[in-house]
């Protein structure tokens, strides 16, 4: 993994316990901007596409105008900024990846 991708996705090693809490600071201070979906614990943000079969487990935010691609599984305790690209395959946890970022196919990051 080279280092601009580590750079462009803070992994949390074993967590934190933090994430729902600023998760939940980010919805106060944002009514209306998030739309929670099916499972719990689970927000996204307005034009945010999610493939079929993409795994999602909270709690996680997830920006607007993201791409979310097949298979991609995003494991809880994870922030997501505007305009991401989970590529197939790709699988985050524990983690938070900065706004633009595109995460290609089969990685892994948490």
């Amino acid at each position: 993994m080279s280092g601009c991708f580590r750079a462009l996705c803070l992994s949390l090693g074993g967590g934190s316990p933090r994430i729902p809490a600023v998760i939940d600071e980010v919805l106060e201070l944002n009514p209306g901007k998030y739309k929670e979906i099916a499972p719990p614990q689970i927000w996204v943000g307005e034009g945010t596409t999610i493939a079929d079969t993409a795994v999602l487990v909270g709690p996680a935010l997830i920006g607007a105008n993201c791409e979310i691609r097949p298979n991609a599984y995003v494991r809880g305790n994870v922030i997501v900024g505007d305009g991401v690209v989970l590529g197939n395959a790709t699988e985050i946890k524990q983690a938070i990846v900065f706004s633009r970022v595109q995460l290609p196919p089969l990685q892994l990051c948490g």
